[in-house]
């Protein structure tokens, strides 16, 4: 027979903040209160102070009977990856809001798989060797339509409001979702969001074909500006054709109909 989980109890808790203040290792802290060492690890990742990363036996016990009493009135994360980095920011003061505007692409909606609907986008930013300007690219995934805008700079504040600008061009409803990569331009999509009632996700580290149709289309933007451009003597003018070029081009995955012919037809069924 399996046997039955106990939670750690205020006693068990005393040891460990007594063994953890005279150094013991986890293993060693394990081995005498029968546990496993992920048992101890995890109580002293989640139940910690989130502010001087110190443990006390009465805290400890408190947050853990909080998360318990929380955990009872709502819906259990499946997702263990999930689960552990929602009780790490909970821990750390944060509110279920800002922690679901920094979850990842694990809970974008199923839809935007399907590239059944107009609004969903993922964006990139290509870097210039030659100088501190780059170039936001955004691709909508149904209709493969291409923006492209100019940033003096790769900062979060020059790539947040480029990007608003390009949104704000469509109606809300065609504004739905925002796959970006952990890159610290991205830092502002909290400000997107508000700006533009946009949903922001998150690619994984180093899963850029999460955003496959972004990086299928930066391949078609290298064809006219090669690796080794330097964006700052590239003018709004040249990037306006290098867009309307690739939005006017048939596309075998769109039936050969252009992007902007797709997207012209979703957005008048909104207006």
């Amino acid at each position: 027979m399996h046997s039955i989980y106990r939670h750690l109890g205020l006693k068990e808790r005393e040891v460990i903040e007594m063994m953890r203040g005279e150094r013991w290792s986890m293993r060693e802290m394990a081995q005498v209160l029968g546990r496993s060492p992920s048992t101890i690890s995890r109580e002293l990742r989640r139940n910690r102070s989130p502010v001087h990363a110190g443990y006390l036996d009465h805290h400890a016990q408190e947050r853990a009977d909080r998360r318990r009493s929380n955990a009872s009135r709502r819906m259990r994360l499946k997702n263990d990856k999930i689960r552990d980095y929602v009780e790490s920011k909970l821990n750390q003061d944060w509110s279920p809001e800002q922690i679901a505007g920094r979850i990842g692409i694990e809970h974008r909606p199923l839809e935007v798989e399907a590239r059944d609907r107009f609004g969903d986008r993922e964006a990139d930013t290509l870097v210039s060797r030659q100088s501190k300007a780059a170039l936001l690219s955004m691709v909508e995934r149904k209709s493969r339509l291409v923006q492209l805008e100019k940033l003096e700079a790769k900062t979060a504040p020059v790539t947040s409001k480029a990007i608003v600008k390009r949104l704000l061009r469509f109606p809300k409803d065609a504004r739905r979702t925002l796959t970006l990569d952990n890159g610290t331009e991205n830092a502002g999509h909290e400000e997107i969001s508000k700006e533009t009632d946009i949903r922001c996700f998150f690619c994984e580290p180093y899963s850029s074909w999460q955003r496959g149709t972004n990086e299928h289309t930066n391949g078609l933007v290298r064809h006219y500006l090669p690796k080794k451009t330097d964006f700052a003597i590239i003018s709004n003018k040249d990037i306006r054709l290098i867009e309307f070029r690739l939005n006017s081009r048939p596309r075998k995955c769109l039936d050969y109909k252009t992007p902007l012919e797709v997207a012209n037809l979703d957005v008048a069924l909104r207006c």
